[in-house]
């Protein structure tokens, strides 16, 4: 009797484990602007053998860490994935990719059980969605989701594979030539469509470049009280920022931010949005250049001007400042 009841302890307790892990989430794709891509099929496998699959057979190039398709699929409440199998066309390199890949259960779950608090209401929310990004040369990012904030889980590699062409166009009157140009025609512009024809194909980019770290900070300068501060990265990440003035500390190394979204009051106030796109060129090379002295903290100044409620934006060190001239900037009366 004893034993039967160590056993119904443990059944339950294991039962109480596996229902305490299970999420409101659902899975999207994405891959680069400009690097359009065709999920063959993929699935996210649960432990027990089960599976829920990436919504497929559409080209995809919504932009590196967005939200794509929305399927309503599976049941409302998930378990967490332990696994991902996924097989792809990438079009600008006219090649297959194949993955089979171990996820990091444990650290998927602690970000969906931790969440993340929203500073515009302050609720203790969580993450809704896991994004599959694909990128040229077989790289794989897989994302959480939700509410504004974006925390990237893992970057994997998949492998170049051969698959019957027939599994993109099942017309053979359309050869495999005709049948990308054509596609990459209606997706990218002609300026694009000359760019990469005469550069190629920065491989690296997503797994190297867009993952660069440096010691930085946002400080604002001006009559601007913050009401909720939020910053989208280059490597797909988003968070809120809880902004503490000059004297805020950085933490851990963040990579290049590519877009802010700031609501602020004046000393009237009067409250106002900015949302602000950084030239990628432009920023990278102002971070690489402030940065070259070792451990040098950098600022992000953020100069709002009261009175006719226009902003500037510089980077900054100890000794020099560079203004970032082409941001591309708007502000909104709320």
């Amino acid at each position: 009797m004893k034993i039967i009841y160590l056993f119904v302890c443990l059944f339950s307790l294991s039962n109480c484990n596996y229902a305490m892990d299970k999420y409101k989430w659902l899975p999207t794709e994405c891959a680069p602007k400009n690097y359009p891509v065709r999920i063959l099929k993929g699935d996210l496998i649960y432990e027990n053998g089960e599976s829920i699959f990436i919504p497929d057979n559409r080209i995809v190039n919504n932009g590196w860490g967005e939200i794509g398709s929305t399927l309503l699929v599976g049941d409302e409440i998930k378990p967490i994935p332990h696994k991902l199998t996924i097989t792809w066309f990438s079009y600008t390199e006219d090649k297959f990719y194949q993955g089979n890949f171990d996820l990091p259960y444990d650290k998927i779950t602690t970000l969906f059980k931790n969440g993340f608090v929203r500073l515009d209401n302050n609720a203790h929310v969580t993450y809704d969605r896991i994004v599959i990004g694909l990128a040229p040369g077989g790289v794989v990012t897989i994302w959480l989701n939700g509410s504004g904030a974006s925390t990237e889980v893992i970057q994997l590699k998949a492998n170049e594979t051969e698959i019957e062409w027939s599994s993109v166009n099942k017309n053979p009157s359309i050869t495999r030539k005709q049948y990308i140009e054509t596609n990459l025609k209606y997706e990218l512009s002609p300026d694009t469509l000359i760019a990469l024809k005469k550069y190629g194909i920065p491989f690296g980019l997503w797994e190297n470049k867009y993952r660069s770290t440096y010691h930085w900070k946002p400080i604002l300068i001006g009559h601007a009280i913050p009401t909720n501060f939020s910053i989208s990265y280059f490597d797909g990440e988003s968070e809120y920022i809880r902004y503490n003035g000059e004297e805020q500390v950085t933490q851990n190394k963040k990579v290049v931010p590519k877009s802010l979204k700031l609501h602020y009051s004046n000393d009237l106030r009067k409250k106002y949005l900015i949302l602000a796109s950084f030239d990628e060129e432009e920023i990278f090379a102002s971070f690489a250049k402030l940065s070259e002295a070792a451990n040098q903290e950098l600022k992000l100044q953020i100069e709002i001007n009261s009175s006719d409620q226009s902003v500037k934006f510089f980077l900054k060190n100890d000794k020099n400042f560079l203004e970032l001239l082409k941001c591309d900037t708007k502000i909104y009366s709320e």
